[in-house]
């Protein structure tokens, strides 16, 4: 179910960054590890929902790593440099003993720097991948969410492939470790037999960035998770609310229910009425993207 929302009122509660204004809701969330989580954490706050089961697995999601200590290590340089690797236009190479071997001496004859950017690749996912496999060993005596299983389970179809076993075994520290025979294995498994399976693992490690992220931002910064009610009376429960843009905020409580439902709001000048219909309206939308709120509780 789509939450409507018009561009106006997403524009005055500065979502997304303006032209004039660099200063927004989407840039307070943004600090990823990854590109690709800040890619995916856009396309979240870009799309609320009326959608009661789907918020509440989001906030189950984002609980999950606000509770437990088990984050993933993400390294912004290393996810740049395979998402590179998986643009190479360069053909996938062989994956059999001889054009392995041909493939390495000829590099070695004259430096090929095809060559040495899918090595540098495929060593950079392999420690992905055993960092993956780490996290989800720690993640096994945990009680998960159904939704970040199935998420794992997107990353175990890749780190439990028998062509890994060899690098798994003995982790490679720097590329030149990778044999001919494992780079053109290897290269051939992500980008040929299971290209679209890897692009769902980066998918679910961005979402991972993602979660790991606001749940930081609930620890360092006072947010919470609102709290859905699923009777159909109206209900709207604010305590300690307050505006992330600003340094030393006034926090307020307001409340609307079935039967108190209309307010109006007066003040001086510059006393704070727009900060705080803002606000009000900002967490709004945030519970509506089933991210954290400015606030001590809401429901």
């Amino acid at each position: 179910m789509i939450f409507d929302i018009d561009k106006q009122t997403i524009g005055d509660l500065e979502i997304f960054p303006e032209p004039k204004n660099g200063n927004s809701i989407y840039s307070f969330f943004n600090r990823t590890a990854t590109i690709g989580g800040q890619d995916t954490l856009y396309e979240m706050l870009n799309n609320p929902v009326s959608d009661l089961d789907f918020l509440q697995t989001r906030k189950e999601e984002i609980n999950f790593f606000f509770l437990h200590d088990n984050h993933l290590k993400l390294h912004k340089r290393q996810l740049d440099y395979i998402e590179f690797y998986l643009k190479n236009r360069r053909f996938p190479l062989r994956d059999n003993i001889i054009d392995a071997t041909f493939d390495a001496l000829s590099n070695k004859v004259t430096l090929n720097s095809d060559y040495y950017y899918i090595s540098e690749g495929i060593f950079h996912i392999v420690q992905l991948l055993i960092d993956l496999d780490l996290f989800m060993e720690e993640a096994k005596t945990l009680i998960m969410p159904l939704s970040l299983e199935q998420e794992l389970e997107k990353i175990k179809k890749i780190t439990s492939s028998k062509k890994l076993n060899d690098v798994f075994k003995k982790p490679p520290k720097q590329p030149k470790d990778l044999s001919s025979s494992q780079i053109n294995k290897l290269d051939q498994l992500f980008r040929v037999t299971e290209k679209n399976t890897f692009r769902e693992l980066l998918a679910a490690v961005y979402k991972i960035d993602v979660l790991q992220t606001l749940s930081q931002i609930m620890k360092n910064e006072g947010f919470s998770l609102p709290e859905y009610c699923s009777e159909s009376t109206t209900k709207f429960d604010v305590v300690d609310g307050f505006h992330p843009f600003l340094a030393s905020p006034v926090k307020n409580s307001f409340s609307f229910n079935q039967e108190s439902n209309l307010c109006f709001v007066t003040g001086a000048n510059m006393s704070g009425k727009s900060t705080f219909l803002k606000t009000m309206g900002l967490m709004i939308y945030l519970s509506h993207v089933g991210f954290p709120v400015p606030a001590k509780t809401l429901k």
